[in-house]
């Protein structure tokens, strides 16, 4: 069973032969001798226009004009410091992104070379998606404010933006993509970031247009989303999604995410970020690696394990990061996964 057939199985619950793996270096980069997955990205996603910044700082423009600012000293992604649309006033001016053919040329390149590495389960990335591309043109304030005040903006905006993903699943489904991924951190440590009643009615819908595209083209979708969102793992089931990649499954338990959702989403998740991988406990290590793929997995699929892209940010060393990669491999076999875990 190659890559592809394996992920796809696992997505499906149609019995891989064993947990496919998502697997990162300490480099952050995508592991292609490991992983059973890669990633693409189009020109639009990378696309950085570095601008004049404070000192000591770093600021780009991305292609939706928000710009973002890092710190010289530990330069990670940075955050959003000025927001196009914080004045609304601004809308009457401000251009949308547009994707064309060329924004993908780069994408038959990074396709080959991931060949080369086998026949990986490629997904086109879209980048931040919906709720964080709002508070990212209006600012986190703002768009809060909106939902009661403005929440013909809110539709507008959100349209517009699920409009651009849109067309973003026809050109990646060209160039031969098996699923895209997204990122929408949702959820705080206690709850989400708005309402669930509000995120259904502004949010939910929206979603579903763009899961129910990308089936229609034949393509898998795959969102990353942190904190607390057990309220809505149900909706996203309901409206489609196929994966859903959690960071902390500790925070909501995993017998719970097994009890409640086990079976009819696929789960994505590396060792909790928060609870056990910083702890470099191997003993707790091990036991939580055997207790998600028993637990999660053991649907015929349903489970891929994952590395986590940073691990030098949360004080993973090398010796743990790579334990990690073996426990998996180890207990990942479903020929023998009801003898790993009772």
């Amino acid at each position: 069973m190659d890559e592809k057939e394996r992920v796809l199985r696992a997505i499906e619950f149609s019995k891989p032969d064993k947990v496919p793996i998502e697997w990162w270096t300490m480099e952050s980069e995508i592991d292609l001798s490991r992983s059973d997955i890669a990633f693409v990205a189009h020109d639009g996603i990378v696309f950085r226009s570095q601008i004049e910044a404070p000192l000591g700082r770093k600021r780009y423009m991305d292609i939706w004009s928000c710009i973002w600012e890092q710190s010289l000293v530990n330069p990670n992604i940075g955050q959003v410091v000025i927001h196009p649309l914080a004045d609304i006033s601004s809308i009457d001016t401000y251009r949308f992104p547009t994707f064309t053919r060329e924004h993908f040329l780069s994408i038959t390149t990074q396709i080959n070379r991931i060949k080369s590495y086998g026949n990986k389960f490629i997904f086109g990335f879209l980048g931040n998606l919906l709720w964080e591309r709002l508070h990212f043109l209006r600012g986190m304030e703002n768009v809060m404010l909106d939902f009661y005040l403005n929440p013909e903006l809110v539709e507008f905006l959100g349209d517009k933006i699920i409009d651009i993903h849109c067309e973003e699943l026809e050109y990646y489904k060209e160039y031969g993509v098996d699923g895209v991924a997204f990122c929408d951190d949702w959820g705080t440590q206690k709850a989400l970031q708005i309402s669930p009643n509000t995120w259904r009615k502004f949010f939910k819908p929206r979603y579903k247009r763009l899961f129910d595209k990308a089936h229609d083209l034949g393509l898998k979708v795959y969102m990353h989303s942190c904190g607390w969102i057990f309220e809505i793992i149900e909706d996203l089931i309901e409206i489609g999604l196929d994966i859903i990649q959690l960071d902390q499954p500790e925070l909501f338990g995993i017998d719970k995410l097994s009890e409640e959702y086990g079976g009819r989403i696929c789960f994505c998740c590396t060792v909790d970020i928060q609870k056990i991988l910083p702890s470099r406990d191997l003993c707790m290590i091990e036991e939580s690696v055997k207790k998600m793929i028993a637990m999660l997995g053991n649907f015929d699929g349903g489970f891929i394990a994952r590395a986590y892209p940073q691990p030098r940010d949360i004080g993973v060393t090398s010796e743990i990061h790579n334990a990690v990669y073996s426990l998996f491999q180890k207990y990942g076999k479903y020929s023998t996964l009801g003898e790993n875990y009772e």
